[in-house]
């Protein structure tokens, strides 16, 4: 539970500061921090390195463990993700697309102990969102994004559930 409402309190801040900061810092720990120019240089490079044929491309905004945060930049589908012990939290910074969560992955594939991907899911809800939505996906719940006007720019932070 402490994770989610740190997952809510970071929510808050996203919206409300034009800087992408996680965690709350405890004495003598710096806070990791990307400007709002940081970010919109790091979209510039997504852009410009994405290669045909690659759907999303990731880069690392801040870390500061257990904590990190990138940004993915998504042109097309990528695969249906499930994060066994990580909550993940998305905060839309351009584009539209809709949110497929939950059901069964279909053609499960682990990926490393702690996270699976798939094909797809069997079951699930669908849901609609764009620029300046917040999305937070519960541990163990597969997800996946289908872009409906892109591309579609995220930054995402997990909160590692122990």
């Amino acid at each position: 539970m402490r994770h989610f409402m740190s997952a809510f309190v970071l929510a808050a801040a996203l919206t409300s500061s034009p800087v992408f900061a996680q965690g709350a810092p405890s004495a003598g720990v710096v806070m990791s921090i990307a400007s709002s120019r940081e970010v919109a240089d790091l979209i510039a490079q997504a852009k410009a390195e994405i290669k045909e044929g690659q759907n999303v491309l990731t880069k690392r905004v801040t870390s500061l463990a257990p904590f990190s945060s990138n940004l993915e930049y998504r042109v097309g589908p990528g695969p249906t993700m499930q994060h066994e012990k990580d909550a993940e939290l998305f905060v839309v910074l351009d584009g539209t697309a809709t949110l497929t969560m939950g059901g069964k992955l279909v053609n499960e594939k682990r990926l490393n102990p702690e996270n699976l991907s798939g094909s797809g899911a069997e079951g699930g809800t669908t849901k609609a969102f764009g620029k300046g939505d917040i999305l937070i996906i519960p541990p163990n719940t597969p997800h996946s994004f289908t872009i409906t006007n892109g591309p579609l720019v995220m930054v995402s932070v997990h909160f590692v559930l122990k």
